[in-house]
């Protein structure tokens, strides 16, 4: 009765491997940011928990599929209640993702959250949040992009921010 269940998510092609991760790592950070419970039998990821971290893995899981082919991942921040959003500069991503994400990777793992870059667009907001000018906001979006942290824990996800932010300083 407390709405605890299990939901499956059956891998496709070479999906299995991108999911695992080396020992692991990318299931353990999906189950960590989510709340879930994340196991794979076979080539199926069984997802269990409350429906609210179920629907976050199974979210979670799919927008890993789509970076895995470089889809563009569109994500309404407004609607969600397990995401916060750093605007970075895009001069300093290179030195904020790391040599193939791996800076990233040990925030991931370092504050239990999924953080991945989503490019600019009208829902990024200035890094200084002033609001001033709409032609000097619109500039200031367009030379930035908006990094996006997820995670079930507001806490974990207010560490990770602030860890980007001295980076990005």
């Amino acid at each position: 009765g407390d709405g605890f269940d299990y939901d499956t998510f059956p891998f496709r092609g070479d999906e299995f491997s991108y999911a695992l991760g080396s020992r692991g790592s990318t299931r353990k950070k999906l189950a960590a940011a989510s709340g879930a419970i994340i196991e794979y039998v076979g080539e199926v990821a069984i997802f269990a928990g409350l429906e609210r971290e179920r629907k976050q893995a199974r979210e979670y899981m799919e927008w890993l599929m789509r970076q895995r082919t470089n889809e563009p991942i569109d994500v309404d921040v407004d609607a969600r209640e397990d995401v916060t959003v750093v605007a970075a500069p895009r001069s300093t991503m290179g030195y904020i993702t790391g040599h193939k994400g791996d800076s990233l990777r040990g925030i991931e793992h370092e504050t239990r959250t999924f953080i991945f870059a989503a490019g600019q667009g009208k829902k990024a907001t200035p890094a200084d949040g002033d609001g001033g000018d709409d032609a000097m906001a619109d500039e200031k979006r367009a030379d930035s992009e908006r990094i996006l942290i997820f995670g079930d824990v507001e806490s974990d996800r207010r560490r990770a921010k602030r860890i980007l932010e001295d980076r990005i300083q």
